[in-house]
């Protein structure tokens, strides 16, 4: 098996992924899927035009793209970019919009998996 193989191997199997270590495999294979989205993303995205980098992070907002601390921190710093570009200070309202996203986030990850649990009845 060549090298470049063997690493491929293992990140499929590892729990590390953009350097966010996740508790179980189906968290990591979600965070690889955001991963490679934001990939995609900024391969294929005009991200010079403040207003066009504004219209992409409302439209991840609104579709609910990321549940992964990794899709978390490419809104982060999408965020930050748009204001650099622009040259303006980050308004709080963009930052509730995330806090308020991670909570409803975790909520719905808290009810998947108590859902997964056995019930004694």
């Amino acid at each position: 098996m060549s090298v470049e193989k063997r690493q491929k191997e293992q990140e499929k199997t590892s729990m590390v992924v953009e350097g966010f270590l996740f508790a179980n495999e189906a968290e990591a294979a979600q965070a690889r899927k955001e991963a490679e989205g934001v990939k995609y993303v900024k391969e294929k995205a005009q991200m010079d035009d403040p207003e066009m980098v504004l219209r992409i992070y409302n439209k991840m907002i609104q579709q609910r793209l990321f549940d992964t601390a990794v899709g978390y921190s490419y809104l982060k710093d999408l965020q930050e970019y748009r204001f650099r570009l622009s040259g303006r200070k980050i308004f709080s309202r963009f930052r509730c919009s995330i806090r308020r996203w991670r909570r409803v986030s975790a909520r719905r990850s808290a009810r998947r998996h108590q859902s997964r649990r056995r019930r004694p009845w």
